[in-house]
């Protein structure tokens, strides 16, 4: 039992980390959510934007350094998922969900005062062979 405790623990302080850290990389404390979509510019080449949003649904534009920080780390995180896909990753929870679509609530937080996306089926933690490179090889 003890052990296990232990094992909670330090996954709770690993996903604090974590968030602290993408909340840094994004130069706002304020934070909560983080949603990566993908985008078309006026030449049709395809891009990601990241957005944040507080905790009062407010949107929080990032610059492009900010950007490219937050998306390393994602990405360095969650090598499974596909990023073909709008994510939104909660930070105070740890959760991946899939974004809302156009249609769903939550799709533009700020009106609808909610962040939708996919119902409260979270996608899963990585297993570790799937988070480690030189496992998967």
């Amino acid at each position: 039992m003890r052990d296990r405790v232990s094992t909670l623990r330090a996954a709770t302080l690993s996903k604090l980390a974590f968030a602290n850290q993408l909340r840094e990389a994004a130069g706002r404390p304020d934070i909560t959510v983080i949603r990566l979509r993908n985008r078309l510019d006026r030449a049709e080449r395809p891009y990601q934007q990241i957005t944040g949003y507080t905790a009062r649904y407010t949107e929080v534009r990032l610059d492009a350094r900010q950007q490219g920080a937050v998306a390393e780390l994602l990405y360095q995180r969650r090598i499974d998922l596909d990023w073909r896909k709008d994510h939104d990753y909660h930070l105070d929870t740890a959760m991946w969900r899939h974004s809302p679509e156009p249609h769903e609530d939550g799709y533009i937080p700020e009106t609808d005062h909610q962040f939708g996306g996919t119902a409260p089926v979270f996608l899963p933690a990585a297993a570790p062979a799937a988070r480690s490179p030189e496992r998967a090889a």
